[in-house]
């Protein structure tokens, strides 16, 4: 696995920054502009397993997303363990190699192939600081966050960036979903150790132990982190659009969870700023009329309103205790108004999410194709209002 001397984010940046707002019109539709004939949302199921890695898990995957009435496909292709497409910047993913997929197979061209065939979207989903396994270890050092890859690592964004621009190169994806965008917590090692006191002047060590009773410490650990994520976002956004500006790019987070902003998590700010398309609020275990008001003021400070949108789930935990819960499978009529909710809450068509695949039986296929999504639609891209 080779790197080139100068990666796809340096490179090509500040020309995917222009390209970006030369053709701004092609990357969206006119909140209140035509749309097309019939019913036109974006409807997406996110595959958060490698089940679609053979043919024949493709095949399954896109033969139940219609069924249901999803038209956009969101398979994970990066989990911080391998790659789910031949790469020149990483190993295979593990599932791949345990599958036995023969050598040649190019599972995402495949995937992509077949669900455009079926008129499907696909906007491959990376976990872009999480690390699933004892990973490119040059990439985490010691003091880094438990199973995350070291943000504050020039290097490690410089790979980020290459390896979804390899995507942006190679495949005729129609969008790109980021995931875990954010540093996992505040960084110990000892190049972050020094980083800190050279870009703030105050010891690491110190702020972190004085951050709960001095509001000054936070704030200068919250801006570290946002410096770092910022970067990261930045990179990997101006390597999608060196090679494909008119395609959307999501994120998905917790927009009220105060410790994800410590984490360097500044959606609002990403999106206000173009950086990112659009946001999935992950609303996974309630949508209750609570959760939705916490959710619409937080939607009001947006710029842009129309670019968030609930990622709901299809799961429930036994109990909220890491170490001992079990994963069960909601009931269907449940999963149909977590939708119905998602929906409702959407503007314009921009649609409504659905994790995970892997728990998707056939109750809640045929709740959602004769109810929520009884009506076919296209997917419309995404509307957003250009300034």
């Amino acid at each position: 696995m080779t790197r080139p001397g100068v990666t796809f984010a340096r490179r090509c940046f500040f020309a995917g920054a222009l390209l970006l707002l030369a053709c701004g019109g092609a990357r969206s539709q006119d909140c209140d502009g035509p749309v097309a004939e019939g019913l036109t949302e974006n409807r997406y199921l996110f595959a958060g397993g490698f089940s679609w890695i053979t043919r024949k898990g493709a095949d399954r995957l896109i033969r139940q997303a219609r069924r249901a009435g999803f038209n956009v496909l969101v398979p994970a292709v990066w989990k911080g363990r391998g790659s789910g497409w031949p790469s020149q910047f990483a190993e295979k993913e593990m599932k791949w190699l345990k599958k036995g997929v023969v050598a040649d197979f190019d599972p995402l061209a495949y995937l992509i192939e077949q669900a455009h065939a079926n008129g499907l979207e696909v906007h491959p989903w990376f976990t872009l600081s999480k690390r699933q396994a004892d990973f490119m270890p040059v990439y985490h050092d010691d003091g880094t966050p438990t199973n995350f890859f070291n943000v504050h690592r020039e290097d490690f964004r410089r790979f980020i960036a290459d390896l979804v621009g390899e995507v942006a190169e190679r495949y005729p994806v129609d969008g790109f979903n980021l995931d875990y965008v954010r540093a996992g917590g505040v960084c110990r090692a000892d190049l972050c150790q020094q980083d800190y006191l050279q870009r703030t002047g105050h010891s690491l060590s110190v702020d972190l132990l004085a951050r709960q009773v001095n509001s000054a410490a936070y704030e200068r650990l919250l801006q570290w982190n946002r410096r770092a994520v910022t970067l990261m976002i930045e990179e990997v956004a101006g390597a999608i659009r060196a090679h494909r500006p008119e395609v959307p790019i999501s994120i998905d987070t917790h927009l009220e969870v105060e410790e994800l902003q410590l984490q360097g998590v500044d959606a609002a700010g990403w999106l206000n700023n173009n950086l990112i398309d659009l946001i999935f609020q992950m609303q996974y275990l309630t949508v209750s009329d609570e959760d939705i008001e916490v959710i619409s003021d937080i939607r009001a400070q947006l710029s842009n309103p129309h670019r968030l949108m609930l990622l709901v789930g299809n799961f429930s935990y036994s109990t909220m205790r890491k170490a001992t819960r079990k994963v069960e499978v909601l009931p269907a009529a449940t999963v149909a108004d977590f939708i119905a909710r998602g929906r409702a809450f959407s503007r314009r068509g921009n649609g409504v999410g659905l994790f995970e695949y892997s728990m998707l039986n056939e109750a809640q296929i045929e709740a959602l194709a004769l109810g929520p999504f009884l009506e076919p639609a296209k997917p419309r891209g995404y509307c957003v209002r250009v300034h």
